[in-house]
């Protein structure tokens, strides 16, 4: 077995939550996880109240959508693309591997910057075991 050594502030240590000294590197791993799925849902909100979703109730969001899928000649969100625009800026800013949609009609390209962009067939067949852990 290997030994690795790895330096931390007081306050890190303390945000944390460590109690002890040494950790399995299987313990660190799940550690430094948790913290960014904290910071990546804090990105989530932060882009929800940008878009003003965090005021608008599931219901409101869900009627929206439907509203895209089923009028796109009319709806605000389709003429802007700003759905399709909330969807990437959501993947970039918390390292999506994939967006699954069936909308070939927005999404007309596989990747944005880092994230695949599939269908759910095309996931289920090649990407459903994935973990880039």
């Amino acid at each position: 077995m290997r030994t690795l050594y790895v330096s931390i502030s007081e306050i890190e240590y303390n945000k944390f939550g460590l109690k002890q000294e040494q950790l399995s590197f299987t313990e660190f791993i799940e550690l430094v996880n948790k913290e960014l799925m904290r910071q990546n849902l804090n990105k989530w909100i932060e882009l929800a109240d940008k878009y003003g979703l965090s005021k608008m109730s599931i219901d409101e969001i869900s009627n929206e959508v439907k509203a895209v899928i089923k009028d796109a000649k009319i709806s605000h969100w389709y003429k802007c693309n700003c759905f399709q625009n909330i969807i990437l800026e959501f993947a970039e800013e918390c390292y999506n591997d994939f967006i699954i949609t069936g909308n070939t009609t927005d999404f007309t390209f596989s990747t944005y910057k880092q994230t695949k962009i599939v269908s759910p067939k095309e996931y289920w067949g090649n990407y459903k075991h994935y973990d880039k852990r």
